[in-house]
């Protein structure tokens, strides 16, 4: 499975960590790609505990690469595009606008980042894969997403159901904003939208 968009590498961890369990070890990454858009130094920078969740990722077996671009997945110099996955996540994608400097700007920001990762996600989905897309809830928040129109934006694509994301189901996920070094709850606050690619 390919997981997009991280900021410091805790949700790849957790999930290594939730797949893991009830093997000898408790974690694997086998069968995990994690990415993210920005370079390793750059990652560790905004980031400084990342480079302790990207050791444990590395030695659990889990593909890790950098400066992937969830809009272009689909392009030949994209370093996901040789192959097709089954499971794509894209965890809470975010442009880095503030939404309380500028609301405007972030809702649209945000939207374009959308509509440019459904446009192309299909491209290194399988046919019968899944794209799982979580999202905070609340003011803005809960208009940056219509699962209708993703349908009707990619025909590739149809919405299965959507979900409470349980930030506790991956242990040791700390959730953090672009830019931020300051974690962020979202506990009780976010949810996952589930499609499924057609044939």
């Amino acid at each position: 499975m390919l997981v997009l968009g991280e900021a410091n590498f805790s949700f790849a961890w957790g999930l290594a960590r939730l797949i893991g369990v009830g093997t000898q070890a408790g974690v694997t990454g086998a069968n995990i790609v994690t990415s993210t858009l920005v370079s390793q130094e750059e990652c560790t920078r905004l980031s400084p505990d990342a480079r302790s969740y990207l050791d444990q990722l590395a030695r659990c077996g889990a593909d890790i690469w950098f400066g992937v671009d969830a809009t272009k997945l689909h392009l030949p110099e994209s370093l996901v595009s040789d192959r097709d996955y089954d499971r794509i996540l894209f965890p809470f994608p975010d442009t880095g606008v503030d939404p309380l400097s500028d609301a405007e700007w972030f809702l649209e920001s945000n939207r374009i980042l959308l509509i440019q990762f459904f446009s192309c996600v299909h491209r290194v989905l399988r046919v019968g894969g899944e794209v799982h897309v979580s999202l905070r809830t609340g003011k803005l928040h809960d208009d940056l997403l219509d699962p209708k129109f993703v349908s009707g934006l990619n025909p590739k694509l149809t919405f299965e159901a959507v979900y409470d994301f349980v930030p506790g189901l991956f242990a040791g996920y700390v959730f953090q904003q672009p830019g931020r070094q300051r974690p962020v709850s979202i506990d009780g606050c976010s949810r996952t939208f589930v499609f499924r690619r057609l044939a």
